[in-house]
């Protein structure tokens, strides 16, 4: 068992409870993404206990405001990155419109 705990440092200290796994799987926008396609396909585990946390009981909902969030966060950084792309890489500007491009 030496050997696994120097590969696996955190194996025998870190105990992490079910409740709190189920609850990161829960709030995790790939599940959460996963389960509104189930429910749209009509393709719903019958074993699976239903759900307390909102992100399950309303996945639609959060999977669209994670996408709306996504958005809001990351479409400003592209456009603001976008002007100055092309010399990050090396490459000359692409021509404006009008111009002769020579």
């Amino acid at each position: 068992m030496q050997g696994m705990d120097r590969v696996l440092p955190m194996s025998r200290s870190a105990v992490v409870s079910a409740a709190s796994l189920r609850t990161i799987a829960e709030w995790n926008p790939v599940s959460t993404v996963t389960h509104a396609a189930r429910d749209l396909f009509g393709n719903m585990p019958g074993a699976a206990p239903p759900s307390s946390a909102w992100s399950r009981q309303h996945a639609e909902l959060d999977t669209l405001a994670w996408i709306a969030l996504l958005i809001a966060v990351f479409a400003p950084l592209a456009i603001r990155r976008y002007p100055t792309a092309h010399i990050a890489r090396g490459t000359p500007p692409a021509s404006q419109p009008g111009s002769t491009g020579c």
